[in-house]
């Protein structure tokens, strides 16, 4: 490997050929490398497709401006002309292989693997066949095998079929746990929902992380994990205004609200109307539907 100033790197760039460029995908870069403790990479965005297997170690991957933790055993995957950035942990070098390719099948290969623009990486997937197919990968390009066309294509595809029935065995585990999740995040809400709970702290709780939990959770309930914690404050906010025991800003307090500004402005934005005037608008109130 060659040394640089962030990183041990073995780097091979290829030009795929007339019959490559063909089919559905081909491969134009594969490489790994070895982090040292300053190890970043970005702001910057490329042109082509990438998946980075973790091998070792632990970072952080921002897409979309939001980071997530990437750790031994995760993939995730540079989209073209999409901005992102990763790096390591200092303390827990990272450690990866990549695959970057191209092709007019590469987006719906991906997809089918479960890899989105908005969900760019899959947590704990590798595995010792996926692992061995992509050292393969990078084996044909030091054996300089440039001229072996078929290879190279039965390598890609070998490889993403790989990645395929893991992923969807990971999908059907996902999905007999789908309904212990969603109701272990919904029981969570409803007893916390006061407390100043962020959709990150639910996640944790259920053990997914934040972007795919808010992901699934919308698909599942038509409705984001945040609305959903709004929707009960002010249910909540309605059933002690109508008891007509409490001030206002008792109810914000109670509410987890931090004065009865904030609380008046989040409950016209969701009722439209002021808290004050909820019991002489009774009937004419409706919930703003975003």
């Amino acid at each position: 490997m060659k040394e640089t100033t962030y990183e041990y790197i073995e780097n091979w760039f290829h030009t795929p050929s007339p019959l490559e460029k063909e089919g559905g995908i081909w491969l134009i870069h594969t490489g790994k490398n070895q982090a040292k403790p300053n190890y970043s990479i970005g702001p910057k965005f490329i042109t082509y497709f990438s998946l980075h297997m973790v091998l070792k170690g632990s970072g952080r991957f921002k897409y979309e401006n939001q980071f997530v933790e990437i750790k031994q055993g995760d993939i995730f995957c540079l989209f073209p002309n999409e901005m992102y950035e990763y790096r390591t942990n200092p303390h827990d070098c990272l450690e990866m292989i990549w695959i970057a390719f191209e092709g007019k099948q590469a987006l719906s290969i991906l997809n089918k693997i479960g890899f989105q623009v908005d969900v760019p990486f899959i947590n704990n997937i590798l595995n010792k066949a996926i692992i061995q197919a992509a050292e393969k990968i990078l084996d044909h390009f030091r054996n300089k095998k440039f001229h072996e066309d078929f290879s190279r294509l039965v390598l890609s595809y070998h490889l993403f079929e790989l990645l395929f029935n893991q992923a969807n065995e990971k999908k059907v585990l996902l999905e007999k746990r789908n309904i212990d999740w969603l109701k272990k995040s919904i029981d969570y809400m409803e007893i916390h929902f006061a407390e100043m709970v962020s959709v990150e702290d639910i996640a944790n709780y259920i053990g997914l992380h934040r972007s795919y939990f808010t992901t699934q959770f919308k698909k599942e309930m038509g409705i984001a994990p945040i609305d959903y914690l709004q929707k009960l404050k002010m249910r909540k906010a309605v059933e002690m205004i109508e008891k007509s025991v409490f001030n206002l800003t008792e109810i914000a307090h109670s509410l987890g609200y931090s004065d009865l500004y904030s609380f008046s402005r989040a409950f016209k934005k969701f009722y439209r109307i002021p808290p004050s005037h909820y019991l002489l608008n009774k009937r004419n109130v409706e919930p703003n539907k975003r």
